[in-house]
């Protein structure tokens, strides 16, 4: 690690490491407990039934084995908590130019990085709903977006049209209700404009579960928006369903700040 690393970022860096160390002990210290599991069943299934004694081992080692799972789990969030401080950090703290101008595809490169890097919401309890801005769950009305963070934008076009844009918040003025965004994707540069809270939508801070939450609406990138679908499709086929939706013919329908999108044959 060099030596002109910000101190507060090296040691959020070094919490990070300690992290990942308390992973892997606990996970060491768990396997035992599913290999004994493993040999239960086993033998439960050479005899072709549960035993009574079985049955009340199985129970003890059951929990013992979601004791460990949820211990675990619990050093993994913090362990997410910590990449996302970080991040958040390094974002504050940097201190190079932004480029005015950007071609297309570099920008939507970084965009497509950027809510793919989103933190994942995990549930603590099977029930607990997720917050608001996970997933496409929209931001409570008193929500204000910090500077610097991306919202689509319903601005006026030159012809009085209403137009969907990717901005970045400047300020927010409290007096007024109304945002400063700059169009990050204007071909004259960044272009300034000035919104009513009602043109202006926030955008995730964090993915939804695509196990535990399959009816959430999950946030996609497209070459020209990055807007949101309900997805109908296994688990094993979410990793390929981006590519499959920037090859897939498109309609879009804009009504009252809401992006709809309909994707003909996506998984065809």
């Amino acid at each position: 690690m060099g030596t002109d690393v910000n101190p507060k970022l090296k040691e959020m860096l070094k919490e990070l490491h300690e992290l990942a160390h308390q992973i892997q002990e606990e996970r060491n210290r768990g396997e035992p407990s599913l290999l004994n599991l493993q040999k239960v069943h086993d033998k439960i299934q050479q005899e072709g039934k549960v035993s009574p004694y079985y049955k009340s081992r199985l129970k003890g080692m059951y929990s013992t084995a979601i004791a460990d799972a949820q211990a675990e789990a619990q050093l993994l969030q913090q362990a997410i908590d910590k990449i996302a401080e970080i991040k958040s950090y390094r974002n504050k703290t940097v201190t190079e130019p932004k480029v005015p101008v950007m071609r297309r595809g570099v920008l939507m490169s970084m965009v497509h990085k950027d809510a793919a890097n989103l933190p994942l919401w995990k549930a603590s309890t099977r029930y607990e709903k997720p917050p608001p801005l996970c997933g496409c769950l929209q931001a409570d009305s008193s929500y204000i977006v910090p500077k610097g963070k991306y919202v689509a934008a319903l601005v006026k076009g030159s012809e009085g049209e209403d137009n969907w844009i990717l901005a970045e918040v400047v300020s927010f003025n409290s007096t007024t209700g109304k945002y400063d965004v700059d169009d990050i994707d204007s071909e004259e540069g960044r272009e300034r404009h000035i919104l009513s809270k009602k043109r202006v939508i926030a955008l995730p801070l964090y993915k939804a579960d695509p196990i535990l939450q399959k009816e959430c609406l999950y946030p996609v990138m497209t070459p020209s928006w990055r807007c949101t679908l309900r997805l109908h499709a296994s688990t094993k086929e979410l990793s390929t369903l981006y590519p499959k939706i920037l090859r897939t013919t498109t309609r879009f329908c804009l009504r009252t700040q809401a992006i709809r999108m309909d994707i003909l044959h996506l998984l065809k």
